[in-house]
C-alpha cells in the first residue's frame, strides 16, 4: 500500500469509525431508556395492584363490623346534644376513623361509591359534632343563668340540660318526665317555665333547626351507606 493509499484509508476510516460509534451509541442509550421506562411502568403497575389488593382486604374486614354498627336503632339520647346524633351514625364513625378512605376511594374504583357514602358520613358527622357542641355550650350558659337566679347549685343543671335537650328536639315535656325521673302537673308546670327562660336565644333557635335536619341527614346516608354494603 502506498503512502497515498494509506492516508485515504485512514481518511475514510476514522470518520466511519467514529459515526458508527456515536449511532451505536445513540441507539443504545434510546433502547435502555424505553426498557427502563417499560420496567418502571410494570414496577409500579405491580405496586399499585398489591396496594389496591391490600386497600380490598383491609375493607373486606370491616364491613360485617360496619353492617351491624348501621343497623342500629335510632334511639334520641339526651345527656348533651352531641349525644343526639344517631347511634347507627355514631357507631359506623367510630369504625371509620382512622381509616385511609381517600385513598381506597381512588384505589379501589369497584368499591367508589360504596367508600363515597364513607366519607359523606364522616364529613357529615364532624360538622353535626361542631353544631352540637355550640349548642350545649349555649345551654350550659343559660341553664346555669337560669338556677343562678334561683339560688339553685350547678349540681342540678344536668336535669334542665336533659329537658332542653328534648325539647330542643320537639319533644314533649310530658313524654320527657320519664327520663327526668319525673312526674305529674306540677312537674310539667315547673319544666315548661324553665324552657320558656332557657330556651330565649335566637342562635339556639337556629340550631334546633339545624341539628334536626342535619340529623335527618345522617339517617339518610346511614341507610345509603348501609344499601352499598349490601348491594
Amino acid at each position: 500500500m502506498t503512502e497515498g493509499e494509506s492516508t485515504a484509508f485512514w481518511n475514510s476510516f476514522w470518520p466511519s469509525f467514529w459515526s458508527g460509534t456515536a449511532s451505536g451509541a445513540i441507539t443504545g442509550l434510546i433502547t435502555g431508556i424505553v426498557v427502563g421506562y417499560i420496567l418502571l411502568k410494570y414496577q409500579r403497575g405491580v405496586e399499585e395492584r398489591s396496594t389496591a389488593n391490600s386497600y380490598a382486604r383491609e375493607l373486606s374486614v370491616i364491613l360485617d363490623e360496619l353492617r351491624t354498627a348501621l343497623s342500629k336503632d335510632d334511639v334520641l339520647s339526651i345527656q348533651s346534644v352531641r349525644n343526639t346524633v344517631p347511634h347507627a351514625a355514631s357507631a359506623a364513625g367510630a369504625i371509620l376513623k382512622g381509616l385511609p378512605l381517600t385513598l381506597w376511594q381512588e384505589s379501589l374504583p369497584v368499591h367508589k361509591k360504596l367508600v363515597g357514602h364513607a366519607i359523606e358520613l364522616q364529613r357529615a358527622l364532624a360538622q353535626y359534632d361542631a353544631r352540637a357542641t355550640e349548642a350545649d355550650s349555649i345551654l350550659q350558659r343559660k341553664i346555669r343563668e337560669f338556677n343562678h337566679s334561683r339560688d339553685s347549685i350547678s349540681a342540678n343543671d344536668s336535669y334542665y340540660h336533659k329537658l332542653a335537650v328534648g325539647r330542643l328536639f320537639g319533644v314533649s315535656t310530658e313524654m320527657l318526665l320519664p327520663w327526668l325521673e319525673s312526674s305529674g302537673p306540677e312537674a310539667i308546670q315547673r319544666c315548661d317555665q324553665a324552657w320558656e327562660v332557657i330556651s330565649k336565644n335566637d342562635r339556639l333557635s337556629d340550631l334546633a333547626i339545624e341539628l334536626q335536619e342535619r340529623r335527618e341527614v345522617l339517617k339518610g346516608l346511614v341507610r345509603h351507606l348501609l344499601a352499598a354494603i349490601d348491594a
